[in-house]
């Protein structure tokens, strides 16, 4: 069983499609996420491109989880996947809840591949609340 082959991903704030194969991501996350205090609801909106092997629909789930727990699944199928050209499934919108301070991660699973985890962030407490230059949540 081989695994999920990916080419671009990203963590930013919302996906919106723009046609003709285009994406805005607006506030793309270039590093940890970094929140004001715990609890913390945080919007995001995920961009991944999966590169299939073969032709035809291909089922793909994406886990959502912190640290090791499974906090949200999202199933879907990429009805139009050509083999070697990237296909996008898009997430717009997502509002987990973070607890504590973590590892949050984006792990791709379907039925004839091995899973994969596409994106690791930490979600980290600023603790400089002078600090400006940092973007928060």
């Amino acid at each position: 069983m081989s695994a999920l082959k990916f080419g671009n991903v990203a963590l930013c704030e919302h996906v919106v499609p723009s046609g003709k194969g285009k994406y805005t991501l607006i506030n793309v996350f270039a590093g940890d996420v970094i929140v004001p205090s715990f609890p913390a609801m945080v919007t995001f909106g995920f961009y991944a491109e999966v590169v299939p092997d073969a032709n035809g629909p291909m089922d793909l789930a994406l886990k959502l989880k912190t640290d090791q727990k499974v906090i949200g699944r999202i199933d879907g199928e990429l009805e139009d996947s050509k083999p070697g050209l990237p296909t996008p499934p898009v997430i717009p919108l997502a509002t987990p809840e973070f607890e504590k301070e973590c590892t949050f991660s984006l792990v791709a699973e379907s039925k004839s591949y091995r899973s994969k985890t596409i994106l690791k962030k930490k979600i980290l407490k600023l603790e400089n609340q002078d600090s400006s230059a940092m973007a928060l949540i």
